[in-house]
């Protein structure tokens, strides 16, 4: 199957943050529920291409203050199966700043293994490598 392999700021008007999680045999719901993390955010500025057409994010949850914290994004994917991005990111001078996608996506597998779900860590190859604010190129597949 094919994924899309980058989210779409609408306000910068451009590809923005990888995705680095798939989630199957699963809803968004039960994903965001299993990870217990803080509540929502209230800026919802990006989207990814699901046949054809721009689909606004699903869910998204954070861990930690503003300041300094980790960040999922959420897309449900067709029956049973969400995209998400995974970042961690800091605020700096009034500016949100991601400092790592590889980071934040480790916490997240960890979680899930660590909670019975079939991790498959950096298992598929989305093609969208990041120097500068890493991430290796690689999806981690997590099955419930």
């Amino acid at each position: 199957m094919l994924f899309p392999n980058y989210t779409h700021n609408f306000i910068i008007k451009r590809e923005s943050d990888p995705i680095n999680l798939i989630f199957y045999n699963t809803s968004c719901k039960q994903v965001v529920d299993e990870l217990k993390w803080d509540g929502n955010t209230f800026w919802w500025s990006h989207s990814i291409k699901i046949n054809g057409k721009w689909a606004h994010q699903t869910a998204q949850k954070v861990d930690g203050p503003i300041q300094n914290r980790d960040h999922l994004r959420i897309w449900k994917y067709g029956t049973n199966q969400c995209l998400a991005n995974a970042h961690h990111e800091v605020i700096r001078f009034f500016k949100h700043h991601v400092t790592s996608h590889e980071t934040a996506e480790k916490k997240i597998a960890e979680h899930f293994e660590k909670s019975g779900w079939e991790v498959d860590r950096d298992s598929l190859d989305l093609k969208n490598y990041q120097e500068k604010h890493f991430n290796n190129g690689l999806a981690t597949e997590i099955k419930r």
